[in-house]
């Protein structure tokens, strides 16, 4: 049979924890008290040599040789499929036609030597003709205001004479002095007829000198 539990008594928890708490100080004081008789004195530390030691040589190990690599492993070979055989049909191209080579050049002839023409044999040509006795050409009139002043000189006139032998154009080239004097002259040779200049039987235009004089005898 179970015992009854008696009810906690207050007074008797006291005690109980007073004399736990006196046992916990006493093995406090106890342990203190032999540390400190054991206790030593410090000794200084001692000081501390170095020396230098000299390594021994290195000793070269030899490399492991290196592992040749595996070569890969081959993949399975892929089925291959067959083709199917493809008609073809023939395509027929025209015949392009061949080149032709380019036509040589013709080839020079050799030039012969030409001898140069001869110059044409020109004819000379006969200058026109004013004094011919059957032309009846008038001589020019002496002024009278000349005559009475006793004027005289030489007019020379360039004609121009066209191939039928009239007088085209009539200039002075040379002057006698006297206005009235080259004045006289010009009229009156610009009613003369002239014989044509001929080159060969050619009757051709040239120009001819007309000289005339004004003297009082």
């Amino acid at each position: 049979m179970e015992r009854p539990v008696a009810p906690n008594n207050p007074r008797r928890l006291a005690l109980t924890a007073t004399v736990f708490t006196l046992l916990v100080h006493g093995i406090a004081a106890a342990t203190l008290q032999n540390i400190l008789s054991n206790r030593r004195p410090i000794e200084p530390p001692k000081p501390l040599e170095v020396s230098l030691v000299t390594p021994p040589p290195a000793v070269s190990m030899p490399e492991p040789p290196l592992a040749k690599p595996e070569p890969p492993s081959e993949p399975d070979p892929l089925p291959i499929a067959t083709p199917k055989p493809v008609a073809i049909k023939p395509t027929i191209k025209p015949l392009l036609p061949l080149p032709v080579a380019p036509t040589p050049p013709p080839l020079t002839p050799p030039i012969a030597m030409v001898e140069p023409p001869k110059p044409p044999v020109v004819e000379p040509i006969v200058a026109p003709v004013f004094d011919a006795a059957y032309l009846k050409n008038p001589a020019p009139s002496y002024p009278a205001a000349a005559r009475r002043l006793h004027l005289e000189g030489t007019v020379v006139l360039r004609v121009m004479v066209t191939p039928a032998g009239r007088p085209q154009q009539v200039d002075i080239k040379q002057s006698s002095g006297v206005q009235i004097l080259d004045d006289a002259a010009l009229n009156a040779v610009r009613d003369w007829a002239f014989i044509p200049a001929k080159q060969g039987d050619n009757a051709i235009a040239a120009v001819v000198d007309v000289p005339i004089r004004f003297h009082l005898n």
